[in-house]
């Protein structure tokens, strides 16, 4: 995945030399009302939108933890829906050519992306005279942050409207929580608890991968830029190294480490954007005739 930042990083650096140079609006265009159009340049925004995604996580160490939950019928893996909305800022270069515009932007993204999974358990043992029962509760719940995408913009420019596809590397902050609580009872006559067992699970670990995508923007002056988004980030499956905090009745037993493989799926993200061109005001078509 460093091998797509790199050359992420060095497609944006042959973007900015572009851009740079001087270009004495050869790929500007003009408007119905006769003002120049060009989309080359730097710009700044901020963007804010929804996303969901899902995400499948399995416990596959400690083995005797994992032993223990398939012997009570505990869940030692689960799948759960994640959603919210993501916001942050972008900054990018691109360089018009006719009506082609070729750019780089990198971006980051905070918010509030995350969903739980709750599933119940039990099961029993009888024997002469009475059982030996268990209840159990177990969830575990996920969190994606700190997106951070950088990718090359190949898009296609008319009147003040500008419509591009996107891709290249991303990578985000994964936390994951996972808790199991479990009573024990012996049931004859009447049910007498003997003890609650509980175990927190915690990890978080960045996932690298790639984004692709498309947008709309609208130059609503020759400073300024409104647009839609959408993007399509698919990270890759990692396995965590957490630690799991195991406690008896409510008082702490230990800490054991952890393991849990975390696969998300893709991530789609929908978002509002609005970025600031830099550059001088509008001019007449007519002054460059």
């Amino acid at each position: 995945m460093f091998g797509v930042l790199r050359s992420a990083l060095s497609a944006a650096a042959l973007v900015a030399t572009l851009a740079l140079a001087p270009a004495a609006h050869a790929g500007s265009l003009k408007d119905d009302s006769g003002i120049v159009v060009d989309w080359s340049g730097a710009y700044a925004g901020i963007h804010v939108g929804a996303a969901w995604s899902q995400i499948d996580t399995e416990l596959t160490d400690p083995v005797l933890l994992v032993f223990l939950l398939d012997a009570l019928g505990g869940p030692t893996s689960a799948r759960h829906d994640v959603d919210g909305f993501l916001a942050g800022g972008h900054v990018g270069i691109q360089r018009q050519f006719g009506r082609w515009v070729i750019g780089a932007e990198a971006s980051f993204s905070g918010g509030k992306l995350d969903g739980r999974a709750t599933s119940d358990f039990g099961g029993n043992i009888n024997f002469g005279g009475g059982s030996f029962e268990w209840d159990g509760t177990s969830s575990t719940e996920s969190k994606i942050s700190a997106l951070l995408t950088v990718v090359g913009r190949l898009g296609y420019a008319w009147d003040r409207w500008h419509a591009y596809a996107k891709g290249g590397f991303a990578s985000a902050e994964i936390d994951v929580r996972a808790s199991t609580d479990v009573d024990f009872a012996f049931c004859g006559i009447a049910c007498i608890p003997l003890a609650s067992i509980g175990g927190a699970y915690s990890s978080s670990e960045r996932h690298n991968g790639f984004v692709l995508g498309a947008g709309l923007e609208y130059m609503i002056t020759p400073n300024v830029v409104f647009g839609l988004e959408y993007s399509y980030t698919d990270l890759e499956a990692k396995t965590h190294n957490g630690s799991t905090s195991l406690s008896v009745n409510g008082a702490p037993l230990g800490t054991v480490d952890s393991r849990m493989r975390v696969d998300p799926e893709a991530i789609h993200a929908v978002s509002a954007r609005l970025s600031f061109k830099f550059g001088g005001p509008a001019e007449t078509y007519e002054t460059y005739k």
